[in-house]
């Protein structure tokens, strides 16, 4: 795969190292599969969580994630920024002068 790699880009692999290919192909096999494939525990404290929950997360293959798509708050945020032009939220610079 890297031989096939290098000239597909216009490289001409020289003296490449069977040992190294070896390494690379199975590093590039393994790239797209999930960490439950590829290895044979969790690595990590957070893929202990869910790591054998698989049956479990299937519960909630089905749902579908609907956001807030706009309600009173966002309505006065659009308006607000269109009039003013700038946002609510935004935090107005210090006073650094004492009003006369």
């Amino acid at each position: 795969m890297p031989e096939e790699m290098a000239k597909k880009h216009g490289l001409a692999p020289k003296n490449i190292d069977p040992a190294t290919t070896r390494v690379l192909n199975d590093f590039l096999e393994n790239l797209p599969k999930v960490p439950t494939e590829k290895y044979g525990g969790p690595m990590t404290t957070q893929q202990e969580v869910g790591w054998y929950a698989t049956t479990h997360a299937r519960h909630f293959q089905g749902r579908k994630n609907f956001g807030i798509k706009e309600n009173d708050i966002t309505k006065y945020a659009e308006a607000y920024t269109i009039t003013v032009g700038r946002s609510p939220f935004h935090r107005r610079p210090a006073i650094t002068t004492a009003p006369p």
